[in-house]
């Protein structure tokens, strides 16, 4: 892990190499359709965090624009999660690579809910500091 690396991304990112390792042993006639979906959903995960994460919280603008790419994350990691069980259930991965991916996605979910807490208490602290600001100027 890069020290400049959040967490959610460096989980995320083990994810995604989780479900290609997975992906190698599937059937073929789920190659593509299920373990291809399942493949494009990480690596989107892997995008959404990397774009929530170059923006920065200055005003409500930005902020609206990062909880966007960090909602779209816990979507689109609800529906990989969805898919892994349905993969499952069609005996398309193993159900001990399901229980991992699963334990993958609980996490991933987990961090990027307590992200997106953490930026909305940083957002309201920055609309604190710039309705002070405003009341401090002379007229």
């Amino acid at each position: 892990m890069k020290l400049n690396d959040l967490t959610i991304t460096t989980k995320i990112k083990d994810l995604s190499s989780y479900i290609f390792q997975v992906s190698e042993n599937a059937p073929k006639k789920f190659r593509f359709t299920l373990t291809s979906r399942m493949q494009n959903y990480s690596l989107t995960l892997i995008e959404l965090v990397y774009k929530a994460n170059e923006v920065k919280i200055i005003d409500k603008e930005t902020y609206r624009r990062r909880w966007n790419y960090q909602s779209e994350a816990l979507t689109t990691l609800k529906l990989l999660a969805y898919l892994a069980l349905f993969a499952k259930e069609q005996q398309c991965i193993l159900p001990k690579h399901y229980a991992n991916i699963s334990k993958y996605t609980y996490d991933c979910l987990n961090l990027i809910v307590g992200w997106m807490r953490s930026d909305e208490a940083k957002h309201k602290q920055i609309m604190k500091k710039n309705s002070q600001q405003s009341l401090d100027l002379p007229s």
